[in-house]
């Protein structure tokens, strides 16, 4: 656990390979005759080491003491960002994207293009590059000098539902935290060690398990305590609170010999097995939980076929749950068996269903706008694999054109009939996918 003050510690969660060092540097004051009169202290401090099995960046953050950006998205909120594209990277002419999509699946749209400057960033017209889709662009202007000038390209993306954890440059000073480090015996005794000033001491370091390893991503985490001059003296490093190791008194023996015989009395308890849910339906993109009830010694589990490339599958023995993760579109069989010393081996088959991920919805036009005469036509081409097109007009009473669709060719057809401008709005719908809308503005000029 980890704060700024004991009474606002954070749990960052389960570890093991703890280790706690104390160093103590001693100076020894040497006299003329008398040999060594005195031994000094001159450095004492302490170093934790654990494996984290609970990734956690915000946890990370908060223990990093202020050197990283932490943001949370809800997967709704359009920002905008900078993607950076340093010079004598790309070449005039070469096709530049921003890399990173919208939480839906969709690509970023630009806003924007910069050249970095020491005095201020110069905004690049947008004549001197070809726009290609909604996030690319290539540069055409013989004025931008790849080898010399570096772009700042600005765009918005909604960011997927996530924690964003960023590091470098932010700050060179560590906030010192309050650590305290808890290990509980199979009697529910605690043996607690606090350390009242403690920072960061190395970078994060991760440990990634294999597919079929039924293990958890580890982040090793270091901390250096030296001394807090706040604390009392003798309490300014480290302080230990040790409920372990003391005896018993008759009392709690009498109880505790109660508490077995009691225990030895009971019958055998029959093995139970049960889940809370019988299958799971997710996309290849998904994952989700199995959770089990059980008073098994043991879970053990295999997947049928035992080749299927379709999900992989981790289990967590603490919290007795699977985790699901989709890969391809396919169906196959999750077989658990708990096992207890005096039962018969119990077997629970959960059914995986693995569904293809939906094509991302697109909607584009052959023109950005419309500009006839009153007594003229033109047509609107669609490219979209969208379910279902929709469209209004505003303003609604507008009076200058009508306006029809035909489905089959995904086109619409603008008739003028009197001077004015109105605006097209194009609707894109899909299943599982967020709608799209498409502005296309109509002019129309009076008869010559």
């Amino acid at each position: 656990m980890i704060g700024d003050r004991f009474d606002k510690l954070i749990n960052i969660g389960a570890g093991r390979n703890i280790a706690v060092k104390e160093t103590i540097t001693t100076s020894d004051i040497e006299s003329d005759n008398a040999g060594t009169i005195a031994t000094l202290v001159t450095e004492h401090k302490m170093e934790l080491t654990l494996d984290s099995l609970e990734i956690n960046f915000k946890n990370y953050a908060e223990a990093r003491g202020g050197i990283d950006n932490i943001d949370s998205y809800d997967g709704k909120t359009e920002v905008t960002k900078q993607y950076i594209v340093e010079s004598d990277t790309y070449k005039r002419g070469e096709e530049i994207k921003v890399p990173f999509r919208n939480a839906d699946g969709s690509e970023v749209t630009i806003t924007k293009v910069e050249k970095k400057n020491s005095m201020g960033n110069i905004r690049i017209e947008e004549s001197s590059y070809e726009k290609i889709g909604t996030n690319g662009i290539k540069i055409t202007d013989t004025k931008i000098s790849p080898s010399t000038d570096t772009l700042i390209i600005t765009y918005t993306r909604t960011m997927p539902k996530m924690v964003r954890m960023a590091t470098g440059g932010k700050s060179s000073t560590i906030k010192p935290k309050c650590i305290m480090i808890v290990n509980t015996n199979a009697e529910s005794k605690e043996l607690r060690i606090y350390l009242p000033q403690a920072s960061i001491a190395g970078g994060l370091e991760f440990s990634f398990p294999s597919d079929k390893a039924q293990d958890v991503l580890v982040g090793k985490l270091s901390f250096s305590a030296t001394l807090a001059g706040s604390q009392q003296s003798g309490e300014q490093l480290a302080w230990y609170e040790d409920e372990q190791s003391v005896g018993k008194d008759e009392e709690e023996i009498k109880d505790t010999e109660e508490e077995t015989s009691d225990t030895k009395s009971e019958p055998n308890v029959p093995l139970t097995l049960e889940s809370d849910k019988p299958n799971v339906d997710i996309r290849a993109d998904g994952n989700d939980t199995v959770a089990l009830t059980s008073n098994a010694d043991e879970i053990t589990h295999t997947v049928e076929p035992p080749d299927q490339q379709f999900f992989d599958v981790s289990y967590e023995a603490e919290t007795k749950t699977f985790t699901i993760t989709g890969k391809a579109e396919g169906t196959a069989t999750l077989k658990i068996t708990a096992k207890k010393a005096g039962s018969e081996d119990i077997t629970k088959d959960i059914s995986i269903n693995i569904q293809a991920v939906p094509e991302a919805l697109t909607l584009e036009s052959d023109k950005p706008n419309v500009d006839i005469r009153a007594d003229e036509n033109d047509t609107v081409v669609l490219t979209s694999n969208a379910d279902e097109i929709t469209h209004t007009v505003e303003p609604p009473d507008q009076q200058f054109f009508d306006v029809s669709y035909e489905a089959e060719t995904k086109t619409f057809t603008i008739t003028g009939k009197a001077e004015g401008t109105a605006t097209l709005k194009i609707t894109a719908k899909k299943t599982g996918s967020e709608d799209i809308v498409k502005d296309i503005e109509v002019n129309i000029n009076a008869n010559i």
